[in-house]
């Protein structure tokens, strides 16, 4: 050391100088690591939920929810990432400073330590009780996260409605409500929050005070034990008690410290409850084991005493009546069949079971002779091009959206796909051509030009299989002329389903037979003019049509 005061003041100031520039330098690191970590973890832990829930099955994700499935990706993520952050942080640096200071007090005198401990069985009945009101209320609060979730997610939805309707004070009522909700679980968090910290805070101190009590007794009588019970193995100097308190009052800050993440570790806890339980969601679809591979050629299509019911939603016990009743039915290789019925007599269901959207409950289809539980779900839906009614699109160019059928496809092959589905005859009017953005759900384009690039899409995937669910239903006569115009030239060697109510003379040159459904089972199969003479649902069903298009 050096001779002079002044030179160890001087040392000792440049010591803690440059162990503050050691410090702020560990501490920035720390803090990125941990970052970088967390963000890591996150990054992964997202991918996988989006991976698992891009896996499961249509009937599944409905009962999920879109709001609940966006909470779990957005606010319980958050949190996840919250607790992560402190476990890294806090929970690993604070717990060494207690453990040295709690191993430094146990050094200096273990029996007064042990009697400054009596107190911890006393914060963790205490911190039970927090945790348990912590856990109830977080786990309410992100439910009403995903309620809110739904109610901003429906109204932005029915936005034209709602303004046409007038609907904006009962839209805002609602949000106002759930609002409360969450506002009254969070107030719920804060108190119990609020009061982690005084209660940590009165009980370290009380447990400072019932070992230096104690130990001053041992200090000022000059003794080792009180009333008979060793409490020091020689007599106590006040230096020791000193250090002991020292030791002790060390404990205080990373107790404190714990105490105040207590709640968001909690809240973390849920969230992670609530994404794992997703993923633990298992697909309602088997997975074959050795799975078959379709045979070659065109494709013939059998429904044998197929039934199938919608699952109950939650907190309902009632099954829901059969949506398909015993349905049999075959389609012939490259036959174009027409399946018509009123609403809710099965028909969208009937096709939505073919791409193994869902499975049966009773009975079995075969696609090429092969039962459908017996492909790979892949192979099964890349041999099916479908077109449905709201037409999904994309928020894209027209061309990334008929992209989308065949990703490996060239360019060639897509402007290809648009002129077979009439998609150029509009594009050729737009300045950006097939570049032209489509717009949020398509809402740039009109109904019938939605539907024309869906038609596009799936012709691209060159379809073994080609499903129209009420693609022209929503469309102009001059769209629906265009969509049938193409079909016609391309449903040779395809197995093709069209599902209408809209028996238009055009539809009913391109079809060789129709399926008449009512209730969820077939009442009537075989050409038009047969069905007018044999089938009464059919003949109620094309009369009142015929009225329709006379009135018009």
């Amino acid at each position: 050391l050096p001779t002079t005061q002044f030179r160890v003041l001087t040392l000792v100031l440049l010591v803690l100088l440059g162990l503050t520039v050691v410090k702020g330098w560990l501490t920035y690191w720390h803090e990125v690591l941990i970052g970088r970590a967390v963000e890591s973890v996150m990054r992964a832990i997202r991918q996988r939920l989006f991976r698992h829930t891009l896996g499961l099955d249509l009937q599944t994700v409905g009962q999920l929810g879109t709001p609940q499935l966006m909470a779990r990706f957005t606010n319980d993520l958050q949190q996840m990432a919250q607790g992560l952050a402190l476990l890294g942080g806090r929970l690993i640096v604070e717990p060494m400073k207690l453990g040295f200071c709690l191993v430094g007090a146990f050094c200096v005198n273990w029996q007064l330590t042990l009697i400054s401990l009596l107190v911890a069985p006393v914060g963790g009945v205490i911190f039970g009780m927090i945790g348990k009101r912590i856990r109830k209320a977080s786990k309410r609060q992100m439910e009403t996260v995903s309620q809110i979730y739904g109610t901003l997610e429906e109204t932005f939805r029915v936005f034209p409605m709602m303004l046409a309707f007038r609907n904006e004070d009962w839209h805002r009522g609602r949000l106002v409500s759930e609002n409360r909700q969450y506002y009254r679980k969070a107030v719920k968090i804060i108190k119990a929050d609020a009061i982690a910290s005084p209660v940590t805070e009165l009980l370290a101190t009380v447990g400072v005070f019932l070992a230096l009590l104690p130990g001053a007794y041992l200090v000022l009588r000059k003794q080792t034990d009180i009333y008979g019970i060793d409490l020091a193995p020689v007599e106590m100097e006040i230096a020791d008690l000193s250090l002991l308190y020292a030791y002790l009052g060390g404990m205080l800050d990373p107790i404190r410290k714990l105490s105040s993440v207590y709640s968001k570790m909690k809240k973390s806890s849920v969230a992670c409850e609530r994404i794992f339980s997703v993923m633990r969601t298992p697909c309602a679809l088997p997975v074959a084991k050795h799975p078959q591979a379709l045979p070659a050629g065109p494709l013939r299509l059998e429904f044998e005493s197929v039934s199938f019911s919608y699952a109950s939603p939650d907190g309902v016990d009632e099954a829901r009546p059969p949506a398909l009743d015993l349905v049999s039915l075959k389609v012939e290789p490259g036959e174009t069949v027409a399946i018509v019925g009123g609403n809710g007599s099965g028909k969208s269901t009937l096709v939505s079971l073919i791409p193994r959207f869902f499975d049966p409950s009773h009975g079995q289809i075969r696609l090429g002779g092969v039962d459908l539980r017996k492909l790979n779900a892949k192979d099964l839906r890349q041999a099916i091009g479908i077109v449905s009614q709201g037409a999904a699109l994309f928020d894209e160019t027209i061309l990334k959206n008929i992209a989308a059928g065949d990703l490996a496809a060239g360019p060639e092959a897509i402007e290809a796909s648009a002129a077979q589905a009439s998609v150029t005859l509009f594009t050729e009017r737009l300045p950006m051509g097939l570049e032209t953005p489509v717009g949020e759900r398509g809402n740039l384009l009109s109904g019938g030009q939605r539907q024309r690039v869906a038609l596009a899409r799936a012709f691209l995937r060159s379809p073994r299989v080609l499903i129209l669910d009420e693609a022209t239903s929503a469309i102009d006569a001059h769209s629906e002329h265009l969509i049938y115009g193409a079909l016609a030239e391309l449903r040779q060697d395809r197995t093709t389903l069209i599902i209408t109510h809209s028996l238009s003379p055009q539809l009913l040159g391109l079809v060789s037979r129709i399926v008449m459904m009512e209730q969820g089972q077939v009442v009537g199969v075989g050409p038009h003019q047969q069905l007018l003479r044999t089938c009464p649902p059919y003949q109620r069903l094309f009369a009142a049509q015929e009225s329709q298009r006379v009135a018009a």
